[in-house]
Order: structure tokens, then C-alpha cells, then sequence
């Protein structure tokens, strides 16, 4: 009913022939990069690396070694996803800093969208990947708001993975977070030492 061609005019491909017509778009610049803590390359992140293998692996079952060690970085990303029939299904989009729904066996998990890259495997396939934070319940309640408290993944937290194909991503997002400032936090932007959300269980916005 489907299947994985590259996308058109953009080489972008999935493991998952649900996912057509993938599109990225505003590369990061390297001052950009820099300034969010990311990195275009491989041999500078450890964990990148050994996520990017580990995604790899298992979603697509490709155990090469990763010859192309450079990554390119952007603000978002929309593509078609299908049902299983091959028919249309929703049109995704996915921005940096978004939180999105990631189903497991028996439950959902909540995650941040840190960063929105693709890369080129050894055979020229290109495939997108996410970079994200997951957010921890803490089972607590905001005694004001009554929304739950979730804590972000910190970047010395290696339980889990970071790196992902977007075919995770295969809901529309039905979930808003809001981050819990303080005053070190600004109109523009958000202290960043401050890892703590409330699940606004009130309000969704559809993609």
C-alpha cells in the first residue's frame, strides 16, 4: 500500500513507509548550534553517537559502522503520515521545543523536541532523526494550578536513549506543557537550570 521513496526535492527518507513527503526546513547556523549546546558532528558528542548507532539498530536494523560523522541541524520539520491502508492520515509538523507524545507498550511518555537533524548512512539514504529530553512525572500536583509536575531529562542523565526516527512520532500531538519559571526566567527565554514543567491537562493545540 506504501512504501519508502525519498521524499521529493528533499532525499529525506523513513524506515517507516507511513511517513511520506518529508520536509525540513531553516538549517541552523553553526553559531546557532553552538549557542543550544548541540553539535554538527558526531565525534564531539559521545552520547550522540552511541544513540544514533543504538537508533539505527534497532528501528532500521543497520549495525554498519557510521562512516559519515556530520549531521545538519534544523527548526523544523513536516511530513504526510498514512494509515495503514496507505491512505492520508494527518500532516505533522514538529518544531524545536515542542513536546510530543511517545507511545510505548502499554502507556505514553512525554518528551521535548531539543533538536531536529538528518542524516546521510553509508548507502546515501538520508533519514530524520529528533533529539529530545524526556520529561519525568514526578507524581506530584502544583498545589496553585493542580497540573502535574514533570521534570526535563538532564544532560547528565544517560538512562535513556536521546535519538530517535521520526517514526516514533506517528500521533499527532494532543499534549501542552508550559515551563514552571521562576524569576531567573525571561520574556525571551527560559533558565535552563529550571527542569521543571506542569502538564496543562486543559488545553491541547492540533498540528
Amino acid at each position: 500500500m506504501y512504501n519508502n521513496k525519498a521524499s521529493p526535492d528533499t532525499g529525506i527518507i523513513s524506515e517507516d513507509g507511513r511517513i511520506v513527503n518529508i520536509r525540513v526546513r531553516q538549517q541552523l547556523t553553526s553559531a546557532e548550534i553552538h549557542a543550544s549546546s548541540l553539535t554538527s558532528s558526531l565525534d564531539d558528542n559521545a552520547a550522540l553517537k552511541t544513540d544514533l548507532f543504538a537508533a539505527y539498530n534497532h528501528y532500521m536494523d543497520r549495525r554498519q559502522y557510521i562512516r559519515r560523522r556530520s549531521i545538519k541541524h534544523y527548526r523544523y520539520m513536516r511530513y504526510t503520515l498514512l494509515d495503514d491502508n496507505g491512505e492520508f492520515y494527518a500532516h505533522i509538523k514538529l518544531h524545536i521545543g515542542d513536546v510530543v507524545i511517545i507511545k510505548e507498550e502499554e502507556s505514553e511518555s512525554y518528551a521535548i523536541i531539543k533538536a531536529i537533524f538528518t542524516h546521510k548512512y553509508n548507502d546515501d539514504s538520508v533519514y530524520a532523526f529528533v533529539w529530545i529530553d524526556w520529561l519525568q512525572d514526578t507524581e506530584r500536583t502544583d498545589g496553585l494550578l493542580r497540573c502535574p509536575i514533570f521534570v526535563r531529562q538532564k544532560e547528565s542523565d544517560a538512562r535513556w536513549h536521546r535519538i530517535y526516527p521520526i517514526s516514533i512520532l506517528n500521533e499527532i500531538p494532543k499534549v501542552h506543557f508550559v515551563h514552571a519559571c521562576r524569576p531567573s526566567c525571561s520574556a525571551d527565554t527560559h533558565d535552563n537550570a529550571n527542569i521543571q514543567y506542569y502538564m496543562n491537562q486543559y488545553f491541547y493545540k492540533t498540528v
